[in-house]
Parts: C-alpha cells; sequence; structure tokens
C-alpha cells in the first residue's frame, strides 16, 4: 500500500522517532507494531467512509435475534427486504422445556396464542395463530416509515402463557428511484421527455415538476405510473411549456414523494432555442397573397406579435394570443396607404419582425409585389 510506503520511507529517514516505550525494542517488533497500528487506522476508516450500496433499502444494526437471553428461544424473529419493501419472517416451535411445563404439558389440548408486531413502538400487526408451532412471512406497513433509523420488535404469546420477545434495530433508506431520460423540446415548443419512477410499498405517491427551480406542476403517482418508462405527461396530464422561457439552457427538476414522505429529486438541462417561424404563401405569378407567422405556444395565452416595416417606417402591427397570425395582402396595401406609401407594380421590399413571448426573434426581408 502507498501508506505503508510512507511510513516506512519516514521512519527508515529519521523523520519519525522511536518513543522511549521502543529504546530498547528490537527494529523488527517495532516494524510489526507500525504496521499493526496503520492497518488498524484503514480498516476504521474504511468503515465509515464506504459509500452505501446502490439501491439499498435495510441494513441491520443488530443482529437477528440480538435480544434473545444465553438460553436458546423459541421465537425467531427475522428482518429482511421483499420485492417491494421489507418483510418480516417469525418461526416459533413451543415445546416443554421445564419440569413445571413438563408437569402440565397437555398436546391434545387447546393450543394457540397470538403475536404482535411494534414499528418504533406503535403496533402494525396483531394476528392469533393456531397451534403448537409458527412459520409465517409479513409485510411489514411502509406508510409511515421514514428514511433514518428504527426498531421493529415481536411478541409472542406461546400456548403455555408465556410471552417471547425479540426486538431488530435497522436503517431505512426507502426514497424513491427516478429515472430521467433527456428532455428535448419539440418544434410546439413542449416538453415531454420520458421518466421512470418506482415507489415501495403500495406505489402510490405525489411528484412536483420545477422548471428553473419554479414550481410548474404537482400530480399524483398512481400504481400504472410505477416500474415502466412513461411520457411525463401520462402522471402531469400535459406536457411542459417553454414558449414563456427565454432561448437558453435551462434546468427541469422532478421530485417523486412516497405516501411516507421520503423524496426524491432528479435534475436534467434542456436547451430551449425554438423561435418563431414565417410562411410567405404566393399565387402562380408570385404574386405576395398572404404571411404567417408561427409561435410557440405560450400557456399565458399570449404568444407574440408582427411588426410589418417600410423604408424603416411602421406600417403594420398585428399580435394575435393565439400561436399564428395571419397577415393578407389587402392589410398591408391598406398599411401602405394608411402611411401615405403607395404600392407600386414593382416589388417593394418590406421587413416583417416576428418577436415571441420568451423573447426570441425572426426578421425577415420580403419582396411585395
Amino acid at each position: 500500500m502507498p501508506f505503508l510506503r510512507v511510513a516506512a520511507f519516514l521512519f527508515r529517514s529519521g523523520r519519525i522517532q522511536s518513543a522511549p516505550l521502543f529504546e530498547h525494542t528490537p527494529l523488527g517488533y517495532i516494524r510489526i507494531y507500525l504496521c499493526i497500528t496503520v492497518f488498524t487506522f484503514l480498516a476504521v476508516s474504511n468503515a465509515y467512509s464506504m459509500p452505501a450500496i446502490p439501491n439499498k433499502v435495510l441494513t441491520v444494526v443488530s443482529p437477528q435475534g440480538g435480544n434473545q437471553k444465553k438460553a436458546p428461544s423459541p421465537l425467531r424473529f427475522e428482518l429482511r427486504e421483499a420485492e417491494n419493501g421489507l418483510q418480516v419472517a417469525i418461526r416459533f416451535a413451543d415445546t416443554p422445556d421445564t419440569k413445571e411445563k413438563k408437569a402440565n404439558w397437555r398436546p391434545d389440548g387447546p393450543v394457540g396464542g397470538d403475536y404482535l408486531i411494534f414499528l418504533d413502538e406503535m403496533i402494525v400487526i396483531n394476528e392469533p395463530y393456531q397451534g403448537n408451532t409458527l412459520d409465517i412471512s409479513r409485510d411489514v406497513p411502509l406508510t409511515t416509515l421514514r428514511n433514518g433509523k428504527h426498531a421493529i420488535r415481536c411478541e409472542l404469546r406461546a400456548p403455555s402463557g408465556e410471552v417471547h420477545k425479540d426486538e431488530i434495530k435497522f436503517i431505512f433508506d426507502g426514497s424513491p428511484a427516478i429515472s430521467l431520460a433527456d428532455p428535448v423540446v419539440d418544434k410546439a415548443g413542449m416538453l415531454d421527455p420520458a421518466v421512470t419512477i418506482n415507489l415501495l410499498g403500495d406505489g402510490f405517491g405525489f411528484v412536483d415538476v420545477f422548471i428553473d427551480e419554479r414550481p410548474f406542476i404537482n400530480a399524483q403517482i398512481k400504481q400504472e405510473h410505477t416500474g415502466k418508462e412513461i411520457p411525463l405527461s401520462q402522471i402531469t396530464g400535459k406536457p411542459v411549456p417553454t414558449a414563456a422561457l427565454v432561448p437558453g439552457i435551462h434546468l427541469l427538476a422532478l421530485r417523486a414523494m412516497g405516501m411516507n414522505g421520503n423524496a426524491t429529486v432528479s435534475y436534467s438541462s434542456f436547451t430551449v432555442d425554438t423561435t418563431p417561424e414565417l410562411k410567405i404563401i404566393q399565387d402562380k405569378n408570385n404574386d405576395f397573397q398572404e404571411a404567417v407567422a408561427t409561435f410557440p405556444k405560450s400557456p399565458e395565452g399570449y404568444s407574440g406579435f408582427v411588426d410589418v416595416f417600410y423604408d424603416q417606417n411602421l406600417i403594420l402591427s398585428k399580435r394575435d394570443e393565439g400561436a399564428s397570425i395571419a397577415i393578407k395582402r389587402a392589410e398591408i396595401v391598406e398599411g401602405l396607404k394608411k402611411n401615405n406609401y403607395e404600392h407600386r407594380d414593382v416589388a417593394d421590399q418590406l421587413v416583417f419582425a416576428l418577436r415571441a413571448a420568451n423573447g426570441s426573434e425572426n426578421w425577415q426581408k420580403i419582396d411585395f409585389k
């Protein structure tokens, strides 16, 4: 290890002086002591610096059956990860192990008992059982189980009336898992990336959508939304409009939260470069008939406006709350007349300025004939 090589070099060079304890100790023993010390240091450091295993839900702090006494207990209580959460396993076999029990043992008499499961001192399972033995597995309710340290305890009443107990301390991480595909803005200015969300437990929760750290929408996550890749709009009911965003790089954030309050946030950047488009319609003689300006649809209703200039003077301005604006030939002719310009048989050069709600612009020169 590099660390050991450095320690050995410092020791040989005299930069590490032996303490009085080692003044009369052979050099070999001193080196052995240093190696043991270094290995101990590295082992302790790694115990606290190792990252958690991805997708790890359960970490048992106390061993399974940690509260059992030295004498073997008929109760075996275990906690483990299940397919979609946590599960407890209870195994019990009631046998007469004392003279008093053997004297009163009636194998043919009425048998049975009950057991309780406490999660952080709250009863989450309470069921009876029949017979002298028990071997079952039960799902642990996750509705109130937040991330962090917890304790789960089993108290079982045997047919003899004796109560057996066992407790397990554990660390739980039930954060939702989110997979977000690279979001791309379509030609209409809409954002609808593919997402995959996995929630523990019953699969219900909520998702918050943020654009540039501003809340956009909150929606409920249902069972049919989890565990598969679907468009975000399938959860929220609509895609994310970007027409009001200025051109540039923006940030999409999704925060998925389970019913127990555990949440995970996923971020992804996207680029807004949509600009308004201008389409010129001409007749068979290439004479101007109509201009259609198309804008990214804005959720506020206002998408943009069009200005028409002739000889650096504004002759027409038109605004529409839809996603497109149409300017007819007659409107331009009327605008020329109002500004004392006469329409000629030769082509006039007009300038169309399209300004969208997000600040993007499109300037074009048009031959008007």
